[in-house]
């Protein structure tokens, strides 16, 4: 079984493709987007087994399992999304199989670098046979225009608690899955994120204690030293740790604003710490330099010099907006 294949059947997304696919009215790229990375990828394979499959989408027969382990001829994925890895996925592509159709996945497009995705575009607009592109894209200013115009957008909507809450409950229990939907925004990765991942604890205390201690520039360069970030070897883990302090800082924000317009007053007691030193123009701002922010470190900028900039930006509209 797909993970989360029940809930993300529920979704209108998923009714639109099937009633497609039923009708033989399918796209030659069919492109789904969400920030919701888990969701993202078990969609496109969900997908893949609905256009593979003889009964549209039974999930039990061969077809469908072989999708589900991976083992189906009909689906071509790279090994890997640099140069070698796609110029042997194109290869491939040629190949032929026996299968009902053949499914070009790749459920992370947006790791693909700029240049590379050039190397896919001939392939995407002049499709081989009965070929069909499955593309998954989490952050969509990633993909070239180029493809993006030659693809059938297909949205995923922010789940609901009780949606999540309920698709959780079938492999984590209520006092784990209640916490992390506080945070969730929607997002299934987000929740699950919050449940597996300790560190979540930590980057969310590190946005908690800056937003507390951020009082003028002399130490912004003792905070930046006291993340993690300057632990981290190599650059992607580097990036990885930045998006988790974002993704704090998100959560802490939202928290502030909820609180300050009344939305929502059981919080801790360091947030109403906070919430005294920021009236309501600063957090707006503040929540668009974290969109940028968040922007930046998917654009591989200096992870360091991201959250420095973060910092000293807090701080600058902080003042604008109390003078």
């Amino acid at each position: 079984m797909i993970p989360y294949e029940n809930l993300l059947k529920k979704t209108r997304v998923y009714e639109t493709l099937k009633q497609d696919v039923a009708q033989g009215n399918v796209s030659h790229c069919i492109m789904v987007v969400s920030e919701d990375e888990i969701a993202c990828k078990s969609m496109c394979k969900l997908i893949t087994r609905m256009i593979l499959c003889e009964n549209g989408d039974c999930g039990i027969c061969k077809s469908c399992k072989d999708v589900e382990n991976n083992v189906h001829e009909g689906v071509i994925i790279p090994l890997a999304l640099n140069a070698d890895g796609l110029k042997d996925f194109i290869a491939k592509s040629y190949i032929a199989v026996e299968s009902k159709a053949k499914v070009l996945l790749i459920d992370n497009f947006q790791d693909i670098a700029l240049k590379e995705q050039n190397r896919l575009l001939k392939l995407i607009e002049e499709p081989i046979g009965n070929a069909v592109f499955v593309i998954g894209v989490t952050h969509l200013a990633a993909v070239l225009e180029t493809i993006k115009s030659r693809a059938t957008k297909y949205t995923l909507a922010p789940f609901t608690n009780d949606e999540i809450k309920q698709a959780l409950l079938e492999r984590y229990d209520a006092f784990s899955v209640d916490k992390a939907l506080k945070f969730a925004d929607g997002s299934l990765t987000k929740a699950i994120g919050i449940i597996d991942n300790i560190s979540f604890i930590d980057s969310y205390a590190f946005a908690l204690n800056t937003m507390n201690e951020l009082n003028n520039s002399a130490y912004l360069l003792e905070i930046v030293a006291k993340s993690s970030i300057k632990n981290k070897r190599t650059f992607n883990e580097k990036k990885d740790q930045l998006l988790k302090y974002l993704n704090g800082f998100e959560i802490v924000l939202k928290q502030l604003i909820e609180y300050k317009s009344g939305v929502n007053q059981e919080v801790e007691d360091i947030i109403k710490e906070i919430d005294k030193k920021y009236n309501m123009a600063t957090l707006v701002n503040v929540e668009d330099l974290i969109i940028k922010s968040v922007e930046n470190a998917q654009n591989n900028c200096d992870p360091d010099g991201i959250l420095y900039q973060l910092l000293m930006d807090i701080l600058e509209v902080r003042f604008k907006c109390q003078i």
